[in-house]
């Protein structure tokens, strides 16, 4: 696979660098290039970040579990919140570490501070968006079933893109909304199930997507609809 520069990278501007550091000292880690080496996504920093993610709802699931982990605490909008149970079941005790709130509702206000927040926006298949304008220190990921080639030119009001394997007649439409090179889109139609790609800034890096057992129960466990 590809070796491509890091999604850590992500310029501040002209603030100074200390402010846009993420939770914890690089990150958190949603999967492994090679053994040793983990894809860290720096989602909370003092500017707001938004992702987008094409797959199944158990990527995001586990950014949510993830996110939770490093302190962050997470909404999710959702059709389907008998799946979201295993995330709120490994909050790290009381208080509104995962909450779950219909589709199109209102996120309730994060709490003071800056203690991280992530919203993730669940939609079902043909459901449109609805925009959230996240604050510093905040992240909000929009998850689709699966990315189409009509839903290319929204991609770069994304900071991050999330990708399961993308169908063969959505990759140029995505390079061209994107500016990602045939050598890196190349293999988007070809991951395995365990692969993600993750792009930002004209690059990606594929990683493969690891579960520690905790994570694994949660996930496969039988999933209501």
């Amino acid at each position: 696979m590809t070796r491509l520069p890091s999604l850590t990278e992500h310029s501040a501007g002209a603030a100074p660098a200390w402010l846009d550091t993420p939770v914890g000292p690089a990150g958190i880690a949603y999967g492994v290039e090679q053994p040793g080496l983990p894809v860290l996504l720096r989602l909370f920093r003092s500017r707001p970040t938004t992702v987008g993610l094409f797959g199944p709802a158990e990527l995001a699931a586990l950014l949510a579990m993830r996110a939770v982990g490093a302190g962050a605490q997470v909404c999710v909008r959702t059709p389907r919140p008998a799946p979201w149970a295993a995330v709120q079941s490994l909050a790290p005790g009381p208080g509104p570490w995962v909450t779950l709130v219909p589709p199109g509702s209102t996120p309730p206000v994060p709490g003071g501070g800056r203690l991280p927040w992530l919203l993730v926006d669940e939609l079902a298949p043909g459901e449109s968006a609805t925009r959230h304008e996240p604050g510093p220190w905040q992240a909000a990921v929009t998850v689709y079933p699966s990315l189409t080639a009509q839903q290319a030119a929204a991609l770069p009001a994304y900071d991050l893109l999330i990708l399961h394997r993308v169908p063969a007649q959505a990759v140029e439409p995505l390079r061209a909304a994107t500016g990602l090179s045939q050598r890196s889109a190349k293999w988007l139609p070809r991951m395995p199930d365990d692969v993600v790609a993750l792009v930002a800034g004209g690059h990606a890096r594929y990683a493969v997507v690891t579960l520690d057992p905790v994570e694994q129960t949660a996930l496969t466990s039988p999933r209501q609809s």
